[in-house]
């Protein structure tokens, strides 16, 4: 788990820093706060996966794997709301900015049934 949530933080800190964002590599507490982003994200990922009694831990580090992008871009969407939690559209000076629903992200999760 680890390891793939170092990876897509360091991914994360390339791309911000590059973008031009307020984010500043230098900083612990930005640097910090993005590691806690991707570790949610891993979890809910993970959450929404449903993953059954019979997967080991093995089965379901090489499947989180597979959601390499998803907990990325769910990273990212939980980053951007950063000060902005709960608002859905926001308008300021003529400008204005509507966010897509987090579940949209979610929602390409396949999760694993159960047969009765």
């Amino acid at each position: 788990m680890e390891t793939l949530i170092d990876e897509i933080k360091k991914e994360l800190i390339v791309e911000l820093v590059a973008s031009g964002s307020d984010f500043d590599s230098s900083s612990e507490s930005d640097v910090r706060l993005l590691e806690v982003k991707v570790t949610s994200a891993y979890r809910d990922i993970k959450r929404a996966r449903n993953y059954q009694s019979h997967h080991d831990e093995e089965f379901v580090l090489k499947d989180m794997e597979s959601m390499y992008s998803l907990i990325k871009s769910l990273t990212l969407y939980d980053f951007n709301q950063i000060g902005a939690e709960g608002e859905r559209i926001h308008a300021e000076n003529g400008i204005s900015r509507t966010w897509a629903n987090r579940n949209s992200i979610l929602n390409q999760v396949t999760p694993f049934g159960t047969v009765l």
